[in-house]
């Protein structure tokens, strides 16, 4: 595994509300900057961290493909990783995300597999 130096701030600010205090409830968070500064470094700590706690972690990584084929990816990662039923075939972000949004919104749990 890579080092991991000096981002605690950043790992506290990831791990909770922005504020300190602990995140409760599911949440979106978009992580951009410029090239080769720990982006991705910092986002598989998180989730190590988180998976330890037996949290589920979605990471969806978006790659220089054609939206359908990245939502094909996000939606076997979603089922696979969070066990959310997506049935049918999604091809655009926005249906992607209204899905999630919808399954969460009903307040289901569902098993991590």
């Amino acid at each position: 595994m890579d080092k991991f130096y000096d981002r605690e701030n950043e790992m506290t600010l990831l791990l909770g509300n922005g504020d300190g205090t602990p995140q409760q409830a599911a949440r979106f968070t978009l992580l951009t900057g410029r090239r080769r500064i720990g982006k991705t470094s910092l986002l598989l700590e998180l989730m190590q961290r988180q998976q330890k706690k037996s949290a589920n972690v979605l990471y969806l990584f978006v790659s220089r493909q054609a939206e359908h084929l990245l939502c094909a990816e996000f939606q076997a990662e979603a089922v696979d990783k969070l066990g959310m039923p997506l049935f049918g075939t999604v091809n655009s972000f926005g249906v992607f995300f209204y899905a999630i949004d919808v399954i969460l919104a009903n307040k289901r749990v569902y098993p991590h597999n």
